[in-house]
């Protein structure tokens, strides 16, 4: 499960809702022979802003990611009960943005983008781990038109290993 803030690059399209929340889970699995796998992911992210008197502005995405990972085991490094990994793929996102405000617009759109992320997770208790994730989006060069979902985020994770 991870939780934390993400950023819009574009904030002329979000004003005053650039940074939501998110919140995810996420699935990963990798062969211990070569620590390379594949992992999946939904992800929920929501800001609304309703500090103008003129209206409420309102922005959901909800994205499903896949894509294929790199794990680093502890002694690979020599630093005891630390993971590093990355990750990339490809990502699919729906947005809604409400506007309220006077000449406010509503628009929604489906967006396909690739992602990468990297951090790092560590194992403390039995198969309890935690971490810290950094991921960025870009869906710009492939779809040009409709709402810019061009993101950075940082979570942070806590996980089970099995």
């Amino acid at each position: 499960m991870a939780y934390g803030e993400r950023d819009f690059d574009d904030d002329d399209e979000y004003p005053g809702v650039q940074d939501p929340s998110v919140l995810g889970l996420e699935f990963d699995a990798y062969e211990l022979r070569r620590n390379f796998g594949w992992e999946a992911s939904v992800q929920y992210a929501q800001d609304d802003d309703s500090r103008s008197p003129s209206g409420r502005i309102d922005v959901e995405t909800f994205e499903l990611a896949a894509g294929l990972r790199r794990t680093w085991r502890p002694y690979e490094l020599g630093v005891r009960g630390l993971y590093p990994y990355v990750g990339g793929g490809a990502s699919l996102l729906y947005t809604d943005l409400d506007d309220s405000s006077p000449g406010g617009d509503d628009d929604s759109d489906f967006d396909v983008g690739l992602y990468v992320h990297f951090g790092f997770y560590a194992e403390f208790f039995d198969h309890i781990r935690w971490g810290l994730d950094y991921r960025f989006m870009r869906e710009d060069f492939l779809d040009g038109g409709g709402l810019d979902v061009d993101y950075d985020q940082f979570t942070v994770t806590i996980g089970y290993t099995f």
